[in-house]
């Protein structure tokens, strides 16, 4: 997938649309095929009983980043240059391990299900 991104790096800068976007594509997919190794980390570090809330702001965070990523890199690509786009890029996926490494601890975790639990109650004792 690195290989392929940085490929598609030069060939970005000689302007070369198809093998460029051939590229991209090829990262994503496989990307994708890794999706699985990385994605049950958090449920596995996650407390007990805290899985399907991990699993929902995670696909949540993921889905949100899947549809704006693309426009928002892009933009920044043609506007700004290949350097600034490809750079976005990086600053985005570490953006989204220093999420992933703070939203995974048990502390944290506690208070949102806590305040979870609380909100369900309030909303049951409204139609009781």
């Amino acid at each position: 997938m690195i290989v392929a991104v940085a490929l598609s790096y030069f060939t970005g800068t000689a302007h070369e649309l198809l093998p460029t976007a051939l590229l991209l594509a090829t990262a994503a997919g496989l990307m994708n095929l890794t999706v699985g190794s990385y994605a049950v980390n958090g449920f596995d570090i996650a407390p007990p009983g805290t899985t399907a809330t991990v699993y929902g702001i995670y696909n949540g965070i993921l889905n949100l980043m899947g549809a704006f990523n693309s426009i928002i890199i892009g933009y920044l690509f043609i506007k700004y240059g290949p350097f600034v786009g490809f750079t976005s890029a990086v600053f985005f996926m570490a953006l989204f391990l220093a999420g992933y490494l703070v939203f995974i601890r048990e502390g944290t975790w506690k208070r949102a299900i806590e305040y979870g639990y609380s909100l369900v109650q309030e909303a049951l004792s409204r139609y009781h």
